[in-house]
């Protein structure tokens, strides 16, 4: 009972976000321009522009298409692109492959860089390299990624020319995004490993392994 009533505040919570989120989304696509417009462009006759409108189901009333627009999210129908005229399913699916591929490297770089940046703040603790580590993990944090991306291009692709701005295809357009997107996790991973592994360097077994004359290599990895 007590985890019925715990959990009831909190699905609600997410039911009304969710909401809010979709009311969103919906008004921003019916403010942001004429969607029919956008698909046929600006020259097409008013003849044409109508027959779209309603086979868009635009011609109806705002609040109509509102419900409508609700109805078909809960049936799981996302419906058409206005954008690219075509189901947004295929949009979708069509760029999650990619999606996942840039997911998937972004998580491998800060598991990779976020941890040994943790153990090393932790074992050199309250000096410059604990303090530089901090800084790190502060700043990628705190940073918008979507500015650290654009200083990357600016830097990498169009000063240096070392890798390409955009597009997809080989390991040489994953660097710069995946990068990235690794920063605020690398931060948080940093962070973590320098807190557990601080509290950890203080238990009785890691001060009875260093006893034993083990090295201090193995005392962190395998220990610690």
């Amino acid at each position: 009972m007590n985890l019925v009533r715990f959990l009831l505040p909190k699905i609600a919570a997410a039911l009304v976000t969710l909401l809010i989120a979709v009311t969103l989304a919906f008004l921003l696509a019916r403010l942001s321009g004429d969607p029919v417009r956008s698909i046929l462009g600006p020259l097409a006759p008013e003849e044409q522009v109508a027959i779209k409108r309603a086979e868009l189901g635009l011609d109806k009333p705002l609040i109509q298409q509102y419900f409508t627009y609700l109805g078909d999210l809960i049936r799981g129908d996302l419906g058409m692109s206005l954008r690219y005229n075509r189901s947004n399913w295929e949009v979708i699916s069509s760029r999650f492959p990619a999606s996942i591929q840039l997911t998937l490297a972004a998580v491998a770089i800060a598991i990779v860089v976020g941890i040994p940046l943790g153990v090393i703040a932790a074992l050199k603790e309250n000096t410059i390299w604990d303090r530089l580590s901090v800084i790190a993990s502060m700043t990628g944090q705190s940073l918008p990624l979507f500015w650290i991306g654009l200083m990357f291009i600016l830097l990498f692709s169009v000063n240096l020319g070392w890798f390409p701005a955009g597009q997809s295809g080989t390991w040489k357009h994953l660097v710069l995004p995946a990068v990235t997107l690794s920063f605020f996790p690398m931060a948080r991973i940093s962070r973590l490993t320098r807190s557990a592994m601080t509290e950890v360097l203080e238990e009785g077994y890691v001060t009875a392994a260093r006893a034993r004359g083990l090295s201090e290599t193995s005392v962190v990895v395998l220990h610690a």
